[in-house]
């Protein structure tokens, strides 16, 4: 049997002490009030207005209201029949800590122009102001500016507060809180509109690694010994530089080294002396002109600037390899056998020692590990 449609019209004679209509069972059935009148519920029981799956609560001239208690749970509103503009949504959760705003379209910036916001001045939350530029102290082309403010707990147990300002020179800034969510840090500029994409560093307080590019930013940086570069080791390894300040230095390699002009180009280990046609040449027997040995890898190397057609280095102190002719022995003093060889002698002439030999040999022609500028 077809279910019956029915209507109440509540007029201004009813009853007051009227307890309940009920039995508006038909899905087409509607409950209407004219007159001003408004629907009541007073009993301290658990009282329900409760409308079929598909109904509508219609008001006629009038708004919903706001509810003064409780929680508006698990409602979606299809059509708002009033003066509204604007997307319909959803609103899924308590009204009071929404977790779904399904199609909201703005975030509206009150004018605040002339208040001082502070980290807590809108409480938990993300909202954004309309303001001056002398009030917040942001001055970056014109006289306003918009900011986005989040404050992430209710105090500063849960993090301090941010704001973000975005100026008229295109520029977006940030500031965080200090001393709890009690007050603002200095603003310091996050984005140059001048330099997107190339974005330069200015400065920083505190620096860790940088160890590759970050999105095509460019380092300018020199193995010269260039002032007000950052330093860039060449495919070698090494650099230059001016005046270095330290407290200790440390080597792989063992000898202190000059660089001289010699008449030919040498190999290391050959045995030198003052003479020749530049400042050094190779040595003859028992010299006691005596310039040293080339070194192999100087530690240190002195007078690195030399020029001249060939420049060798000799190794003044320390330890290096040194060519050496006939027998000998650990401890041996060396002086010149000549070509450029050495050769171990127990009477050595003032001038002609260049070192004493770390070890024996025993053959016709080799090369001995030899303490050099040892007398």
């Amino acid at each position: 049997m077809p279910a019956t449609k029915k209507s109440f019209s509540v007029k201004s004679g009813l009853d007051a002490n009227a307890n309940s209509i009920s039995n508006l069972g038909a899905s087409s059935s509607s409950l209407a009030f004219s007159g001003g009148h408004s629907v009541v519920l007073t009993t301290s029981g658990a009282t329900t207005l409760t409308l079929p799956t598909s109904g509508t609560l219609l008001v006629n001239g009038g708004a919903l209201g706001t509810p003064s208690g409780g929680n508006l749970a698990n409602c979606t509103f299809p059509t708002l029949n009033q003066n509204t503009s604007g997307s319909s949504g959803s609103c899924t959760g308590n009204a009071a800590t929404a977790t779904t705003a399904s199609t909201a379209t703005k975030l509206s910036l009150p004018d605040l122009r002339s208040t001082s916001l502070t980290p807590s001045y809108f409480g938990p939350g993300i909202n954004g102001a309309f303001m001056s530029n002398s009030t917040d102290s942001l001055s970056d082309g014109g006289t306003y500016h918009g900011v986005i403010q989040l404050q992430q707990w209710s105090d500063a147990s849960g993090g301090g507060a941010h704001q973000l300002g975005f100026t008229d020179n295109n520029n977006i800034w940030h500031r965080g809180s200090s001393g709890g969510i009690t007050s603002w840090s200095s603003w310091y500029k996050l984005i140059d509109s001048n330099n997107i994409g190339s974005q330069s560093v200015t400065y920083a307080t505190s620096a860790g690694s940088i160890t590759s590019q970050a999105n095509s930013a460019t380092i300018t940086a020199t193995s010269a010994n260039t002032a007000n570069q950052i330093v860039l080791r060449d495919a070698s390894g090494n650099f230059s530089a001016g005046v270095m300040t330290g407290t200790a230095t440390t080597a792989r390699y063992a000898d202190l080294a000059e660089n001289y002009v010699s008449d030919q180009q040498y190999d290391y280990g050959i045995v030198l002396m003052i003479g020749g046609d530049e400042e050094v040449t190779i040595a003859d027997e028992d010299t006691q002109r005596l310039a040293g040995v080339v070194s192999q890898n100087p530690a240190y190397l002195m007078n690195s600037e030399c020029e001249g057609k060939h420049v060798v280095a000799i190794a003044l102190q320390g330890r290096t390899p040194v060519r050496v002719m006939g027998k000998v022995n650990k401890g041996d003093f060396l002086v010149s056998a000549g070509d450029g060889y050495a050769k171990a002698t127990d009477n050595p002439k003032i001038g002609s020692i260049i070192g004493k030999s770390l070890e024996s040999f025993d053959g016709q022609y080799g090369m001995v590990e030899v303490m050099v500028g040892r007398l």
